[in-house]
């Protein structure tokens, strides 16, 4: 269950997306789901930013993502998520696991301790920052990476980055008082 993670995101403020249920934590996020998802968190930062341009030919007023516009934008701008290179963004897709966990990991940047290039730098700073914790199984969990992620997960993946305080890896000035040992994050 993803009860005490939910609880915890929605104690902090950060967001909560819909009431806990076993049903609603088991619905997929879209794309623009997930943007809105992390704007939330990262709201301070993106709030800023809202002015930003290019616009996606599926992202505008009259579409169910004109909504998440902004926030797309915004997370587009800061390297945290792109859209396609037809020039779309295709918000009403699902994310993936991995993807959302790229999108976090970029958003709290974390992605500087990472080398290598797309899906294993990101399963390499999944496995040493020790980001899926709640997640069941690591073997079975990382086998699914490529599954569409659900709002369960995705409160679970927003906990252990930005709220589990019991995780020494990402506890409060971590990155202030060391390195991070960044030939152990490789791909």
């Amino acid at each position: 269950t993803w009860l005490a993670a939910y609880n915890a995101v929605k104690d902090s403020g950060m967001f909560v997306p819909t009431e806990y249920s076993a049903e609603n934590m088991s619905r997929t996020l879209t794309r623009a789901e997930a943007a809105m998802t992390i704007a939330a968190v990262k709201a301070d930062e993106i709030s800023k930013l809202s002015d930003y341009a290019p616009d996606f030919v599926d992202v505008t007023a009259g579409t169910a993502a004109s909504g998440a516009k902004n926030y797309i934008l915004s997370l587009v701008k800061k390297n945290v998520i792109s859209g396609y290179t037809d020039g779309t963004f295709r918000p009403d897709n699902n994310i993936s696991i991995l993807e959302f966990y790229k999108a976090c990991i970029c958003a709290a940047d974390l992605e500087q301790y990472g080398r290598g290039e797309y899906p294993d730098r990101y399963t390499a700073l999944v496995t040493y920052f020790d980001l899926c914790g709640g997640m069941g199984n690591k073997t079975e969990f990382f086998e699914k990476l490529d599954t569409p992620i659900t709002y369960g997960q995705a409160i679970q993946i927003v906990y252990n980055i930005w709220l589990d305080k019991e995780n020494v890896m990402l506890g409060d000035g971590y990155f202030e008082s060391c390195n991070p040992d960044i030939e152990k994050i490789t791909a």
